[in-house]
């Protein structure tokens, strides 16, 4: 019986966990020419391993506050990893000199804004944080 328990609570608390960051999407401008990113182009744009969108134009990847929740659950969905392993590859390439890490924006307004108003921003939101004025190019899953 309790090992029944013990099952049902992982089980809820996995589906929990699934559920409060299956909603995260890669946004663009509305007005940007890519419809749609393949995942390993999600994460060459936001580890600066591509500065270009796959159409040749320059991306400008804008990441949220480093105790953002947002922040967290994308970079474990898209790399596997913590928001402190992000920041010490980050810290390896800007030692290097090899990359710039994408923009950091106060809050989700602030990252909302600069894509509307960017054509070639790209990041990542809540899916019930998108408008009109921004289009979902990657799903994460």
């Amino acid at each position: 019986m309790k090992t029944s328990r013990l099952f049902l609570i992982m089980v809820l608390l996995n589906y929990s966990f699934e559920s409060a960051i299956a909603d995260l999407v890669v946004v663009t401008n509305q007005n940007n020419s890519i419809q749609e990113l393949s995942r390993e182009q999600v994460v060459y744009l936001f580890t600066g391993r591509e500065q270009n969108f796959p159409n040749g134009n320059l991306a400008f990847p804008i990441d949220h506050i480093v105790d953002s929740t947002l922040r967290s659950d994308f970079y474990l969905l898209l790399l596997g990893k913590t928001v402190a392993q992000v920041n010490a590859y980050w810290a390896r390439l800007m030692f290097t000199g090899n990359a710039t890490p994408p923009k950091v924006l106060p809050s989700v307004e602030a990252v909302q804004n600069e894509v509307r108003e960017n054509l070639y921003a790209i990041s990542y939101l809540d899916e019930s944080s998108v408008d009109n004025r921004l289009k979902v190019v990657y799903r994460l899953k």
